[in-house]
């Protein structure tokens, strides 16, 4: 299941950098992203019966594109991988996202 949603998470931010993308303003950008992309595979770990290390992985490779994603389209900030990182997925980072990432929540979301 990961290995799909991966293939889902590159098609959604292959979609979002479309030329026809580019007439979206970026608040729109923003919330299909979060509604459909990011909804689309924070469900994967909850439901997904393999619980090898790999699967763990390929969520790891679906919140890089995602982070890749906002990083480079949607905000332009001057920070490390890890700070931003740390923005996306915490809100007491001044104005962080606080999004759920597969691989980020793997082990909470494992517990349901």
């Amino acid at each position: 299941m990961a290995a799909k949603l991966l293939v889902t998470a590159k098609e959604t931010v292959a979609i979002l950098r479309s030329r026809a993308a580019k007439l979206v303003p970026l608040h729109q950008k923003y919330l299909m992203f979060t509604h459909v992309g990011l909804a689309k595979s924070n469900y994967g770990p909850m439901v997904d019966q393999n619980q090898s290390p790999h699967t763990r992985t390929a969520y790891g490779q679906i919140d890089k594109v995602f982070a890749d994603y906002l990083k480079e389209d949607l905000f332009n900030f001057e920070m490390s991988d890890n700070k931003f990182k740390e923005f996306i997925l915490d809100h007491r980072l001044d104005g962080g996202l606080e999004l759920m990432f597969p691989e980020a929540y793997y082990d909470a979301w494992k517990k349901y």
